[in-house]
C-alpha cells in the first residue's frame, strides 16, 4: 500500500473516532446536570429558557437531542460559558493559541532534553552518564508538575527576579498586533523583536515545567532503542567495513533510534495538552487550562465541554499527524497490506 492510500485511509478511520468522542461528549452534557444550562445563562428570563429548551429540542428522544446538539457543534454554536460571560467558542478562540503556544514550546524543550539526555544515556551504557539520565528521568516522571512550577518560580521569580509570571507584559503585548494569537508569531510578523523576546522570557519557566516531565518518557525510550539499535547486524556491518565508530552511531544507530521515537513525542504531545491545567494555574497563564479549571470550580458545564471536545479532537489528529510522520520516515512500516 502506498503511503498516499495509507493517509487516506487513516483519515477516513478518524470519522468513527470523532463520532465516538462527540457521543462520550454529548453523553457528559446530560449526565452532568440540567442540560438547558448549556444553552442559557443566569441572566436569561423564563421566557428565553423555554424558548431555548424548544430551539434545542430538550423534550425530544435522545437521539434528536444528539442531532441537534451535533448541528450546533458544526454550526459553532457550542454554548454559553458564564465563567468567560461569552459563547464558548469565543472563550476557545480567545484563548486556545495562548495554550496551544505553550504546548509547542514545552515539547521544543522536552525534545531538546530528551534527545540529549537520551542520546548519552544510550552510547554511554552503564556508565554514571547512563546513571545519571536515569536519575534525571525518574525525577521527571515522579516530580509533580505543580512543585515544580512553584519551585522554579521561587528560585527564578522571587529569588533571582530574572522571569516574570504570566503570559506578556501588558505595555509590550499592546504595541503589536496579533492576528494569529501566539505570542511569539505574531511578534515575528510585527518584526518586533522586544515583543517576541518578551513572549520567550515569559514562556520559559512553564515550558520548562511541562518539557521537563514530559522528557522522562521519551529519554528512556530513546536510549532503550539506542542500546538495541547498537547490537544490529547492520552497525557490525559498517564496523566491519571500517567505518568510525562515531559515524556509525550518528548515521546508523540513533538516525534508526529516533524514528520509532516520534510516535512517543507525539503521544506525550498530547498527554501534554490534557495536563496542561495545573502549570497554567500555577504560572497565572491566561489559556484554556487556567479558564477550563475556573469554570470547574463554577459549574460551568458547556466550557467544560467544548474544552474536552476540543482536546479530544486535537489528540485525534496530533495522532494522525504522529502515523503519517512515521510512516514517511521509515519505509518499512507495515502499511496494513
Amino acid at each position: 500500500m502506498e503511503v498516499r492510500d495509507y493517509v487516506i485511509r487513516r483519515i477516513l478511520y478518524l470519522v468513527p473516532t470523532i463520532f465516538l468522542v462527540t457521543l462520550i461528549t454529548f453523553g457528559l452534557t446530560r449526565i452532568s446536570g440540567v442540560p438547558i444550562g448549556a444553552y442559557v445563562n443566569v441572566a436569561s428570563g423564563q421566557e428565553q429558557v423555554e424558548a431555548a429548551r424548544e430551539m434545542y429540542g430538550l423534550d425530544e428522544p435522545l437521539w434528536k437531542q444528539y442531532l441537534i446538539w451535533m448541528r450546533g457543534i458544526l454550526t459553532g454554536n457550542w454554548g454559553w460559558s458564564t465563567e468567560a460571560s461569552a459563547p464558548v467558542t469565543s472563550a476557545l478562540l480567545q484563548k486556545a493559541p495562548a495554550s496551544f503556544e505553550l504546548a509547542i514550546a514545552g515539547i521544543i524543550v522536552a525534545g531538546i532534553i530528551s534527545i540529549t539526555l537520551g542520546t548519552l544515556a544510550g552510547k554511554y551504557q552503564d556508565t554514571w552518564i547512563d546513571h545519571f539520565s536515569r536519575a534525571l528521568a525518574i525525577g521527571g516522571m515522579s516530580t509533580p508538575q505543580f512543585w515544580a512550577g512553584l519551585m522554579l518560580i521561587l528560585v527564578g521569580y522571587v529569588y533571582l527576579g530574572w522571569f516574570p509570571l504570566g503570559r506578556s507584559d501588558p505595555a509590550i503585548y499592546a504595541t503589536i498586533s496579533h492576528p494569529t494569537g501566539f505570542y511569539t508569531l505574531d511578534a515575528l510578523l510585527n518584526a518586533n523583536l522586544a515583543a517576541f523576546w518578551d513572549a520567550v522570557w515569559h514562556l520559559f519557566l512553564p515550558a520548562l515545567t511541562i518539557g521537563y516531565a514530559e522528557s522522562a518518557v521519551i529519554t528512556r525510550h530513546l536510549r532503550s532503542e539506542i542500546v538495541e539499535k547498537k547490537r544490529e547486524e547492520y552497525a557490525d556491518a559498517a564496523r566491519a567495513r571500517g567505518v568510525k565508530e562515531g559515524i556509525v552511531f550518528a548515521k546508523h544507530i540513533r538516525r534508526n533510534a529516533l524514528i520509532p521515537t516520534v510516535t512517543v513525542a507525539g503521544l506525550s504531545f498530547a498527554f501534554l495538552l490534557r495536563g496542561i491545567v495545573v502549570v497554567e494555574l500555577v504560572f497565572a497563564w491566561p489559556g484554556l487550562g487556567r479558564w477550563v479549571a475556573n469554570a470547574a470550580v463554577a459549574g460551568d458545564a458547556p466550557a467544560i465541554m467544548g474544552f474536552i471536545l476540543l482536546v479530544g479532537v486535537s489528540t485525534i489528529l496530533v495522532n494522525l499527524g504522529v502515523d503519517v510522520t512515521y510512516a514517511y520516515l521509515d519505509p518499512r512500516v507495515e502499511l496494513g497490506e
